[in-house]
């Protein structure tokens, strides 16, 4: 279209448009804006046409281009202003009435009617901004209601504003309106949609609210938006903690990677099953899954590995935690292997290699519990021998016989593996399986013990625990942000019988049963000022833990060998006392449980885990089968037990595969073959905590909550544990992982 003709369809255009007829002129317009987008009467005229229809949100960008494509024509600016006006966008308008200004030849007269607009705009505005800084201060003040109708008569001013309904959301929040809070979260996206910190609050209600599903989606979003900030990271974790994925979701798998590769944001193993629900989507998993029910898996085995390794989820899953699949694990078993009775007719390019380095990975966090066979066996020592030989003449074995021999024994157990000249490439096999362990042997000469352990069940725990340190682990889920202790009472919502407790600001710790670090760890990052002491039986799990506590920078935790029947030496007492997967591993659980209530200040809590008898019956079933049938507990023993269950129909063993122990050595040794383990009952729960003189506080699972909550609507049901048994008899597996509760100390 030519000039000319440009002018000729304005001039119908405008007819068109003085006759009212908008169709007609607003296809004239289209036509001039295709021939020429900036053109700029035509762009002002289809925002008027636009405006005339109702369609003020539409006509914004054609007022936009026509004011950047002229800014000398007032009325283009008064169209725009206006549009923004009605549209309640008062901050724009007073950025724009300062830009017009500026843009106005100068000595120009500001139109008397826009000096007035923006007078009224400005106080408007005040009182809008007033109104928010109310809001705050009555939040603040814990005046919930009052905040709330601040916050209403702010958007009442400026009703497009999205920071005005995030703020409105979080006041409705904290008052226990979730639907309400999630409402406005959702108004403040929809006038800003890349607004990061509205999704994830969001997310968090939503989750609280039992729609995991929506929440997921609500904390990817923000990820997306903003991959920089840890506090969706951490939420997301929370919410695909045991959930699967019934379905592929579009760039789910790079979210969850980002959040492995994010580090302690999340405990891997937490959402290892949402991981691998969602890989076996994967084609070319689904293929590798599929070859190995055939049998096919040792055709091309570097073609397989090396398209396995094409998913980044995948290599980083097998580096981080135990896969806890017993189909993958037969496919992984399978390519171990394959690689092995292999070796000398392959040659591995990168890719391979990098999958075999991760199967190697895998193998050791699982502490070598996949099934070896008898060729497997031989071919090994053949291999061992072979490599030592290459070494001792000074010659370096080639990287894929260092990755296979990692894939069946830790290299640190070879007399020769200082001579191991190992690539960069595969500097973090070499860092876990040789310069850590080496670390933590360094360290256990240096550990403080409280005195020799003398009882004689103690004494069989310890032996256990230093043969088989329970759990190994690389990442956990630390707090983003600590709190005091008035603020975790509220948050898991805990019943408190003397409050002077929430007074404290300095709170002093312990944690009776630290293991290899991860609960005392978790701790350091969740109590705001607490100093943690930290004791464990075995020397091997306190320098794992220690080893980890150095690494992760963490200088509030003090770490002893003492057995709780030996507490009292210390002479002190503590704040607060956690002890979870401890006592039920004791001869006399109830005497521990004394002592450690002797330790508490008056007024302090507790939070104890113990094994429920009813949730546990199929491991209690197995666990009777095991001393029936004499099977010992060295890695043989276990090991072939294991693949009886596997293969067994009984619906007890099908529970237990389903179990997230059955995975590595240490953890089976822990569920199966333990030297000494009880279970409760929540009736003797309840005996125990009044002998003791304590006080039932609450159950502290989120979901375990929810559920409770669903038939138990009075606020005091929380705390009523003949409710609690009652709900636990009507559903048996509640409490599959152990009953986690909090008690005070009254007496």
């Amino acid at each position: 279209m030519n000039k000319i003709t440009i002018r000729n369809a304005l001039e119908r255009a405008l007819k068109a448009h003085r006759e009212g007829k908008v169709e007609e002129a607003e296809k004239y317009y289209i036509a001039i804006l295709q021939a020429q987008p900036k053109h700029s009467d035509a762009n002002h005229n289809i925002g008027v046409l636009a405006v005339g229809l109702g369609k003020v949100k539409e006509a914004l960008p054609f007022f936009k281009t026509a004011v950047e494509t002229n800014s000398k024509v007032d009325q283009y600016w008064l169209s725009y202003i206006n549009a923004l006006i009605n549209l309640g966008e008062l901050d724009e308008v007073l950025l724009t009435l300062g830009k017009y200004k500026k843009e106005s030849d100068e000595g120009k007269d500001f139109p008397t009617t826009l000096e007035s607009q923006e007078k009224t705009l400005t106080i408007k505005n005040g009182f809008a901004n007033a109104y928010c800084d109310l809001g705050h201060a009555l939040k603040d003040e814990k005046r919930l209601e009052d905040a709330i109708r601040s916050y209403q008569e702010a958007i009442a001013i400026r009703p497009n504003y999205a920071e005005i309904y995030y703020d409105l959301g979080i006041a409705l929040a904290l008052k226990g309106d979730l639907k309400a809070s999630i409402d406005n979260y959702k108004k403040a996206i929809n006038r800003k949609p890349n607004y990061a910190e509205a999704y994830c609050n969001m997310g968090v209600n939503l989750y609280k609210n039992g729609n995991r599903d929506q929440a997921i989606q609500s904390f990817s979003r923000a990820i997306e938006i903003n991959p920089d900030v840890d506090e969706p990271y951490s939420n997301l974790g929370v919410s695909l903690k045991d959930a699967t994925f019934l379905k592929p979701v579009k760039g789910m798998q790079e979210t969850i990677l980002k959040l492995l590769e994010k580090g302690n944001v999340v405990r891997p193993i937490d959402i290892i099953r949402a991981t691998i629900s969602l890989l076996k989507f994967d084609p070319i998993i689904t293929n590798a899954l599929n070859k190995h029910k055939e049998g096919n898996t040792r055709q091309n085995i570097e073609r397989t590995c090396a398209d396995l390794a094409k998913n980044s989820l995948m290599t980083k899953t097998m580096k981080t935690c135990p896969i806890l699949d017993i189909e993958v694990e037969g496919l992984l078993t399978e390519i171990r292997s394959s690689a092995l009775l292999c070796i000398s007719e392959i040659i591995y390019k990168d890719e391979a290699l990098e999958f075999i380095s991760a199967l190697a990975l895998q193998c050791f966090i699982n502490e070598y519990l996949y099934d070896q066979t008898d060729e497997e066996t031989q071919a090994l020592t053949k291999l061992e021998r072979a490599v030592e030989k290459k070494l001792l003449s000074g010659i370096q074995p080639s990287i894929i016989e260092i990755l296979i021999l990692a894939s069946y024994k830790t290299l640190h157990e070879y007399a020769w593996h200082h001579l191991l000249s190992i690539p960069d490439k595969f500097e973090e096999l070499e860092k876990r399986q040789i310069r850590e362990i080496q670390e933590e042997k360094d360290i256990q000469s240096s550990i403080p013990i409280l005195q020799e352990i003398q009882d004689e069940t103690s004494l069989k725990v310890r032996s256990q625990y230093e043969v088989n340190p329970y759990p190994r682990w690389l990442d956990l889920g630390m707090s983003i942000n600590s709190q005091s202790i008035s603020e975790i009472i509220k948050e898991i919502n805990l019943k408190t019988y003397d409050d002077k407790i929430k007074q404290l600001d300095n709170i002093n710790i312990l944690i009776a049963g630290c293991g290899t670090g991860q609960h005392p760890i978790g701790a350091s990052s969740k109590y705001k000022n607490g100093n943690i002491t930290a004791v464990d039986l075995s020397l091997k799990s306190l320098a794992y833990a220690i080893r980890k506590t150095n690494e992760l920078s963490v200088n509030n935790i003090e770490y002893l060998q003492a057995d709780i029947l030996d507490l009292v030496k210390l002479d002190r007492k503590f704040d607060i006392i956690e002890s979870a997967g401890v006592l039920h591993h004791m001869k006399d659980p109830l005497g521990a449980w004394s002592i450690l209530a002797q330790c508490l200040q008056p007024g302090g809590l507790m939070r104890i885990g113990l094994y429920s008898k009813l949730a546990r019956q199929h491991i209690l079933r197995t666990r009777d089968e095991v001393v029936r049938l004499g099977v010992g507990s060295d890695n043989i023993s276990m090991k072939e037990f294991r693949n009886q269950i596997i293969k067994s129909e009984e619906d007890h063993h099908k529970r237990v595969v389903l179990t997230g122990d059955f995975y590595t050595m240490s953890s089976l040794r822990d569920l199966l073959f333990h030297v000494q383990e009880q279970t409760f009952t929540i009736p003797q729960i309840d005996d125990s905590l009044s002998e003791l003189g304590l006080e039932f506080c609450g159950f502290d699972s989120v979901s375990i909550l929810q559920e409770f909550m669903a038939e138990n609507r009075e606020p005091d049901d929380l705390y009523d544990l003949n409710k609690w048994h009652d709900f636990e008899d009507n559903n048996p597996r509640t409490f599959i992982g152990m009953y986690s509760f909090w008690c005070q100390k009254v007496r």
